[in-house]
C-alpha cells in the first residue's frame, strides 16, 4: 500500500488485522480534509496481530489517540515515519521485536512514545520532542 491519502476517517485511518509481509510506503494520514476542516480518526496507523510489516516514510498528523498503535504485532520495521499532532505519536502494546528507526514524533498532546507488555523492541536514531 503506497501513496495514499487517509484524510479525515472516523475511527482508523488505516486498520490492518491478521496481515504479514506487507508495506505501508508513502502515506498520509491526517485529520485535516481538502476544506481546511478538522475531521479526526482516533488512530491513523493501526495493526493488530499483524507481523513482518515495513512501515515506512508515512506521514500522520492530528489523530485523537495514536498516531500508530501496534498491538499483538511483533517484527515490524517503522523507518523515517512522521508523527505528529496526535495524543501518543507511537504505541506498541503486547508487541515485541519491532525495529522504530530514524522516525520523528514531535509535539504529540501525551507522549512521543508509550510501550507496554512488550519486550525486545528496538530504538534508533529517532527524533523525539515537545510532546506532553
Amino acid at each position: 500500500m503506497s501513496e495514499n491519502n487517509a484524510d479525515s476517517s472516523y475511527t482508523y485511518g488505516i486498520y490492518v488485522v491478521n496481515s504479514d509481509n506487507m508495506k505501508f510506503l508513502d502515506n498520509s494520514v491526517s485529520s485535516y480534509s481538502d476544506d481546511g476542516r478538522r475531521y479526526p480518526a482516533i488512530t491513523g496507523l493501526k495493526f493488530e496481530g499483524s507481523s513482518d510489516n515495513l512501515i515506512e516514510n508515512n506521514v500522520v498528523t492530528g489523530n485523537e489517540a495514536e498516531g500508530i498503535f501496534l498491538y499483538k504485532s511483533n517484527n515490524n520495521s517503522l523507518e523515517g515515519n512522521n508523527f505528529s499532532l496526535n495524543d501518543e505519536s507511537i504505541s506498541i502494546v503486547s508487541s515485541s521485536f519491532n525495529l522504530v528507526n530514524r522516525n520523528i514524533a514531535s509535539d504529540n498532546r501525551l507522549y512521543g512514545i508509550y510501550m507496554r507488555e512488550g519486550e525486545n523492541n528496538f530504538f534508533d536514531k529517532m527524533i523525539i520532542l515537545n510532546n506532553g
